[in-house]
């Protein structure tokens, strides 16, 4: 770097030339030399003389190598709590999750009111095509119907729930010793009200531990739902207590 050379001015070499007598004028003359190392060895009177114009700024030096990074700096205190911010918008909803355990079963509701009644079914299909009669045989009561006896005999009164023309019928008597029992079957004759004999059957065989059954061919005679059949029995003292029963069929 070139600098020009500019002359001292008065003043300065007045103060160069006062240094050097201020070293001693014995000192020079005689040829030693002096080093200076601090201003300590100047007179005040001198170095005030010697203080000169500042000079010119110099150039810029090249920048510096980076120094050392220097000690992390202690933690700052904690600031404020900002502001709440603003809610946001609504986020999408997610997929249902899983189905929770069943609850516990709650009490029973009160009960309803009762529905209206339904529609009448159909009707149904007819009854059976034969009708029974059953009892036990009595003795020494009114109308017991026994051998021998005056106060006459009640008639079992059978009704009928089918329709069919009665042809036969079986009769049974249980653990008779006393002998054979007959069943006289009427029907009531619409015109006079009283019973119309279409046949009898008497238990004249036996089968298993003394019962006796038979069986008999009746007037043929048609039935309908409701008709009446009377049955007029005839037994031995000997065969109360017994069951008795009688059927009539096609």
């Amino acid at each position: 770097m070139n600098h020009k050379f500019r002359w001292p001015s008065s003043a300065l070499a007045i103060a160069i030339a006062a240094l050097f007598f201020a070293l001693g004028g014995g000192a020079v003359a005689a040829g030693h030399h002096y080093l200076i190392t601090s201003t300590k060895q100047i007179k005040p009177s001198v170095l005030t003389k010697l203080k000169g114009n500042r000079g010119p700024r110099g150039d810029q030096g090249p920048k510096g190598d980076t120094g050392a990074q220097g000690p992390t700096g202690a933690t700052g205190v904690s600031g404020a709590i900002g502001a709440t911010g603003a809610i946001g918008a609504t986020g999408a909803i997610g997929p249902t999750g899983p189905a929770g355990p069943t609850g516990v079963s709650g009490p029973t509701g009160v009960s309803g009111a009762t529905g209206a009644t339904g529609a009448t079914g159909a009707t149904g299909a007819t009854g059976p095509d034969f009708v029974s009669w059953s009892g036990v045989v009595t003795s020494g009561v009114a109308g017991d119907c026994n051998n021998g006896a005056t106060d006459g005999c009640d008639y079992p009164d059978v009704i009928t729930g089918g329709s069919f023309t009665a042809r036969h019928a079986y009769c049974a008597i249980g653990q008779s010793w006393g002998g054979a029992a007959t069943f006289e079957i009427n029907i009531r004759n619409p015109v006079n009200d009283n019973p119309l004999p279409i046949g009898s059957c008497v238990t004249n065989s036996s089968f298993g531990g003394g019962s006796l059954h038979g069986t008999a061919d009746l007037t043929p005679t048609g039935l309908a739902p409701g008709d009446i059949l009377l049955i007029h029995p005839t037994y031995n003292s000997g065969q109360a207590g017994f069951p008795v029963t009688v059927t009539v069929g096609p």
